[in-house]
């Protein structure tokens, strides 16, 4: 039932995003985007690790008190507001690093983010414990209708690159405040207790995250660095729209399958049928899809973006491939979180990033397509 909702769910987002592709490359410049790709490679590192991987072992934990489900609440509230304070701080180093004056501002008003996600990270464990995935699916769909609206209004009035994060927080705040409505859950007067080993837990999660992303988005941030706004908006937008698969479909589908595998670790034959169900439908529902792309990158591109984009068709291939070992990553992460296996991952991490630095700044003196 959570997967039939999320899947609902995505699908309008995914046509919102899909929108939003289209009319927000005819509104905003390659240069303006690369802009959002610089501001939003450091954010979204914090981003990443904003609660510690408190919600995801909150929802894995066997049992929660009120006390520690008020210990919860103040540490991701106080988190949210530590991390909006060092983007504050931050900002004007992130500027200097890619030597771009206008990016100060940018990353400034991306701040104010992580206190906005902080206010709905425990009414939406709440929720997820109690298995209400379709509730927390419906009011994530009404709050990215209203976000990619408010978003486009934004570009249409010459807001660049600041339109993107005028989503995000609009995005943000609207959802958190729909979580507490729907969850009914109120810090209560009981005595915080302390959260045991979800700290352990969390900061392992959080890190093995931390590293998994930086995998994911280095290649963004040398190519920002090193060859400029414009190169850098070309390939973000390309690996943007090849992730969007990955991002509305494995991602969620992953969501449920770990709050699911986690409540039927020991029934192996109920825990087999959802863990190969999810594999197989991101396989499936994605793959064939993918193909199609990188099969056709020039008509895609042309099609999607527009003229002003067709330097991206050269990435296209190789990041389609990229973004199919993404879709099935997905549900094997699920499969790790769900049996509590997080360390098992870090040797696969710890290796690739590395790895992806030498090849990208190899292939880099051959252009974008290296």
């Amino acid at each position: 039932a959570g997967n039939r909702m999320t899947l609902v769910s995505q699908a309008v987002r995914l046509l919102c995003k899909a929108a939003s592709v289209l009319v927000m490359a005819r509104l905003v410049p390659p240069g303006e985007h690369g802009l959002w790709v610089m501001a939003a490679s450091f954010v979204l590192i914090l981003y990443i690790a904003r609660d510690l991987g408190l919600g995801v072992v909150a929802v894995q934990a066997p049992e929660l008190s009120p006390g520690q489900l008020k210990r919860l609440f103040l540490a991701q509230n106080g988190l949210g507001l530590a991390w909006g304070a060092l983007t504050l701080v931050a900002a004007s180093g992130i500027a200097a690093f890619y030597r771009q004056p206008d990016l100060t501002r940018l990353v400034m008003l991306m701040g104010l983010v992580f206190p906005l996600s902080a206010l709905g990270a425990t009414p939406r464990a709440v929720l997820t414990r109690d298995m209400r995935l379709a509730t927390i699916a419906r009011v994530e769909t009404v709050t990215a209708l209203i976000a990619t609206a408010v978003m486009i209004g934004a570009g249409l009035q010459g807001a660049g690159a600041f339109s993107f994060a005028i989503f995000w927080l609009t995005n943000e705040g609207l959802t958190a405040v729909g979580l507490i409505i729907k969850a009914g859950w109120r810090p209560t007067t009981a005595t915080g207790e302390p959260l045991g080993d979800l700290w352990a837990k969390g900061r392992t999660l959080s890190a093995q995250s931390l590293l998994q992303f930086l995998t994911q988005q280095i290649d963004g941030i040398i190519i920002a660095r090193w060859m400029g706004a414009a190169p850098a908006g070309l390939y973000s937008r390309a690996s943007q729209i090849l992730s969007l698969p990955t991002l509305h479909i494995a991602q969620p589908i992953s969501s449920v399958t770990t709050a699911t595998l986690a409540r039927c670790r020991t029934d192996l034959p109920i825990f087999n049928q959802h863990a190969l169900g999810a594999f197989r439908f991101c396989a499936w529902s994605i793959l064939p899809a993918l193909a199609l792309v990188a099969a056709l990158p020039d008509a895609w591109i042309r099609l999607l973006l527009g003229p002003d984009w067709a330097g991206s068709a050269t990435v296209v291939p190789g990041l389609a491939l990229a973004a199919s070992c993404s879709a099935l990553n997905a549900p094997l992460l699920a499969i790790a979180l769900g049996t509590d296996r997080v360390k098992r991952l870090w040797a696969a991490t710890l290796l690739g990033l590395p790895l992806l630095v030498v090849c990208i700044t190899v292939g880099m003196k051959t252009g974008l397509s290296g």
